[in-house]
């Protein structure tokens, strides 16, 4: 089954104007919290280091040149769209969809951007690329990304660029056959692999930057007439063999099941901390149980906290120490129940701080557990305390992570009065994304963005 096919003839024939007002607010929201919390980590690693790299061996400007946000540094279009995808995976806030697999705002908007930049696309222009992608990456990720983790890939990195390329291809205004050989030659592309999570190194942000600048590639190399495999989803030696491990029919059917009728940027959630998106729900559960209790630290006996197969079997879930590293914080479930513990809030700065014997005592009593009967996002905790009382409690979460425009802008101004962005800074930028349907350029947005 050919689904770029028909992934193709659903990107070229859609019609903003003809999509639905609620749709069009979420994706606002989309680009305001993937930005919003993207520039948060301006100065958090590997961003910096990426940031510097690119200005220095892609450093260009005039025709073909994109902006480095944050900074403003001009340099190649795909040198822009590896550091700007670094950094708006680099404080692990962003989006997430398919029960937390893929991150579409990762890839979708850094390269959206940087094309827009240099073809002066109108703001409604950008809005419609930015739903494509995310439509097309979020139909993949709820559907191949438990297979893909399962597998040791990392569905974000691989399927990536399939989003990014389907982005691309509506802002360039290819065909149905070109975007399907942009998605063809996206998905020839795929890279990624899960052991960096176990490592505890931060090269998973990098595979996400590798991704976008090849799904931005792959439609550039269709609009000049590179074809792709007409097998290469389903082929003998495909991704689907290849990556997932089965071509079953059923499951590519399931994958293009429902486009253009339902909208999967409707099932997005917003991660409300800067962790994995498997641990928001362990870390808001304990933080919940923590503040009605009034628990302290030196009250805890150990904890037990049960998840979903899917979640607890990802790598560095169940990690438990020694910390070294970001990643390694947030991966670890222990880690994120316990810093809900002892600090009842979650700062980047407590990922970074590797000698708390306090927080190290409350991650050694506490195990995670896998329970067949949860879904993703949804988890049991019990807390034993030192007198013998035990506390149970359950989030069975629905709707928790969806957050409205008004909700994500309340967010966004947290982040950014906790890393020091100005609030008047914080305004102007809100504003201009609640405008930008109504731009005639990104210039505005990217100008509003700068921080040095």
């Amino acid at each position: 089954m050919d689904i770029a096919r028909i992934f193709g003839e659903f990107i070229s024939q859609l019609d903003y104007d003809l999509v639905p007002e609620q749709i069009k607010e979420t994706v606002k929201t989309c680009i305001l919290h993937g930005l919003g919390t993207g520039i948060a980590g301006y100065d958090l690693e590997p961003a910096v280091t990426v940031r510097g790299m690119i200005r220095e061996i892609e450093g260009v400007t005039g025709k073909n040149s994109a902006t480095i946000l944050g900074d403003g540094g001009k340099v190649t279009m795909t040198g822009a769209v590896f550091a700007n995808s670094t950094l708006l995976h680099s404080r692990a806030q962003e989006d997430s969809s398919g029960g937390g697999s893929v991150h579409p705002g990762t890839l979708v908007i850094p390269v959206v951007l940087a094309v827009a930049e240099n073809y002066r696309c109108t703001g409604k222009q950008v809005m419609e690329a930015v739903l494509v992608g995310y439509e097309v990456l979020s139909a993949l990720g709820k559907v191949l990304g438990k297979l893909l983790a399962a597998r040791g890939f990392r569905p974000n990195a691989t399927l990536g660029g399939v989003g990014a390329a389907a982005a691309i291809a509506k802002l360039m205004g290819l065909s149905s056959d070109e975007t399907a050989h942009a998605l063809r030659l996206a998905v020839s592309f795929a890279c990624g692999i899960t052991e960096p999570f176990t490592a505890g190194t931060n090269e998973w942000m990098l595979q996400t930057a590798m991704s976008a600048r090849n799904g931005m590639m792959a439609a550039q190399l269709a609009s000049s007439g590179i074809k792709g495999a007409e097998s290469a989803f389903d082929g003998n030696t495909g991704f689907m063999e290849v990556f997932v491990g089965t071509r079953e029919q059923s499951i590519l059917e399931s994958i293009v099941e429902g486009l253009g009728r339902e909208w999967n940027i409707c099932d997005l959630a917003y991660k409300k901390y800067p962790t994995c998106a498997h641990n928001q729900t362990p870390f808001i559960l304990t933080l919940n149980v923590v503040e009605e209790y009034n628990i302290l630290p030196d009250q805890v006996e150990k904890v037990s906290y049960y998840m979903a197969p899917a979640e607890i079997k990802y790598p560095g879930i169940r990690y438990k120490g020694p910390f070294s590293s970001e990643s390694q914080c947030i991966m670890s479930t222990a880690f994120n129940i316990a810093c809900a513990i002892k600090h009842r809030a979650l700062y980047k700065s407590y990922q970074q701080c590797y000698t708390d014997q306090e927080l190290f005592n409350l991650i050694k009593k506490t195990t995670a557990h896998e329970d067949d009967s949860r879904q993703i996002f949804s988890g049991k905790i019990e807390i034993t305390l030192v007198d013998g009382q035990i506390i149970k409690r359950e989030m069975n979460v629905t709707t928790d992570y969806h957050l409205s425009w008004e909700e994500d802008v309340k967010l966004i101004r947290l982040v950014h009065k906790e890393v020091g962005i100005p609030e008047s800074q914080t305004d102007k930028f809100v504003l201009c994304i609640n405008d930008l349907e109504k731009a005639s350029d990104v210039f505005s947005l990217i100008s509003v963005i700068k921080l040095t």
